[in-house]
């Protein structure tokens, strides 16, 4: 993950990656939730991240637990 892919940032990949996983699965499994992240772009009609985040890197398994316990215990 420390070189682009193509054009794209490692980040830039994996947003781009898991927007399009689950855009799939909530049209096949549960449509009615889409509405909540339908936009009025020209580029997009679904967005499921924030533009330009905040990157962590997460360089070690602890920091990876924290951000995990974060990301679940946080609203």
């Amino acid at each position: 993950m420390l070189n682009d892919n193509g054009k794209e940032t490692p980040a830039g990949s994996f947003s781009k990656y898991t927007a399009h996983k689950f855009l799939s699965y909530l049209q096949t499994n549960n449509p009615e939730k889409l509405m909540h992240f339908k936009v009025l772009k020209r580029d997009r009609s679904h967005q499921f991240w924030k533009r330009d985040p905040l990157a962590i890197e997460i360089s070690g398994e602890s920091i990876f637990l924290q951000k995990l316990e974060y990301i679940h215990n946080n609203p």
